[in-house]
């Protein structure tokens, strides 16, 4: 699936994430249209990107999570490193918190997860009620 080849296997799955497999095609366009914005950036068409699609932001390296089979906005992150960005930010904007993604990059200073995460989203509702 991944550059024109089927996955010889499918990762580990937590209990949440059995049938998900049926949802890869929705992974593959989410991912290619990160990948896309990451070379359209690139060649200089673009100065930011904003990619709404499946992130998958609770699997994890190397299992499914909460609903998420796979992690395509952490593959498309590390796209972009591999094609000179030095930074990338990610905003994860649920009511969720992205434990997959922040584990695939708790060590790597370059890439920033902004993630709002329940509490967040409560006290901006809040704030926004309260005004």
């Amino acid at each position: 699936m991944a550059a024109g080849k089927n996955l010889d296997e499918y990762p580990n799955l937590s209990l949440e994430c059995s049938g998900l497999e049926y949802c890869l095609p929705g992974y593959q366009y989410g991912l290619g249209s990160m990948m896309t914005a990451v070379d359209e950036m690139k060649m200089g068409k673009l100065e930011r990107a904003y990619c709404f699609c499946l992130g998958g932001h609770h699997a994890h390296p190397n299992w499914g999570h909460g609903y998420c089979l796979l992690n395509p906005l952490a593959a498309a992150a590390r796209y972009a490193q591999q094609n000179g960005f030095h930074k990338v930010l990610i905003v994860d904007w649920d009511i969720h918190h992205g434990d997959g993604t922040q584990e695939i990059f708790e060590n790597d200073s370059s890439i920033y997860c902004l993630c709002t995460g329940q509490k967040s989203v409560q006290a901006v509702m809040l704030s926004l009620f309260l005004r």
